[in-house]
C-alpha cells in the first residue's frame, strides 16, 4: 500500500547517501506502524550515534519498546529521556505514563510532583497530576489537589483557570467546570 511504498522511498534515500536526521525519524515512524519493529529496531541501532538527542528518535525507541511489551526498557528509556530535558513537560508526562502502564501509579505521582517543583509555573503538569490521581481512582486527593491549585500565584493567571476548568472537567464537577470556564472567558 501507500505506507509500504513511502517506507521503500525512505529507505531508498537512505540507501542513496542522504544523511537527514528527518528522513529516518519518517522511516523509523513508517516501520513502526507497518508493525516492521524488527526492521526498526535495526534502522536505530545504525543511526544511534548520529541522532544521539533527538526528540523524535527517542520518542520512537520508548514507542517501540512499549509497543513490544519491554516495560523496563521503554521506563529507562523515558527516564533518561526526562532527566536530559527535564524542563520538557512532555519528557515528564511520557515517564509518568509508562509508570502507571506498569502498575508503578505512586511513582508516576511522584514523577510529575518533582516535575511540578522544579518547574511550578507550568500549568500542564498539575493537570496531568490531577488526571493521573482520577485514572488511578484518587478522587478525593484530586479534589483537594484542585482546590490548592485555585490559590496557586506560581502559574500564571489565565493558565491557572484554564486547568482549573479542566480540573472540574475531570472530577465530572459540571457546574465548577461551567464557572471556570466563565471565568476564563471573562479574563
Amino acid at each position: 500500500g501507500r505506507l509500504e511504498d513511502a517506507a521503500d522511498a525512505y529507505r531508498n534515500a537512505i540507501q542513496s547517501g542522504c544523511r537527514e536526521l528527518a528522513v529516518d525519524e519518517k522511516l523509523l515512524a513508517l516501520l513502526y506502524r507497518l508493525g516492521r519493529y524488527a526492521e526498526a529496531e535495526r534502522r536505530l541501532a545504525e543511526m544511534q550515534d548520529r541522532a544521539a538527542g533527538s526528540t523524535a528518535l527517542t520518542a520512537q525507541e520508548i514507542s517501540l519498546a512499549a509497543g513490544q511489551g519491554q516495560w523496563r526498557e521503554a521506563i529507562e528509556l523515558a527516564r533518561k529521556n526526562a532527566q536530559i530535558h527535564h524542563r520538557d513537560p512532555q519528557a515528564i508526562v511520557s515517564l509518568s505514563r509508562l509508570l502507571e502502564l506498569d502498575n508503578q501509579a505512586a511513582k508516576a505521582e511522584e514523577t510529575l510532583r518533582q516535575a511540578i517543583q522544579e518547574s511550578p509555573e507550568n500549568a500542564a503538569l498539575p493537570y496531568q497530576l490531577l488526571a493521573c490521581y482520577v485514572r488511578n481512582g484518587k478522587t478525593q486527593l484530586a479534589k483537594e489537589y484542585l482546590e490548592q491549585l485555585k490559590s496557586s500565584t506560581k502559574i500564571p493567571e489565565l493558565a491557572r483557570m484554564h486547568l482549573l476548568a479542566q480540573g472540574c472537567e475531570l472530577l465530572q464537577d459540571e457546574t465548577g467546570a461551567k464557572a471556570a470556564w466563565q471565568a476564563v472567558v471573562g479574563l
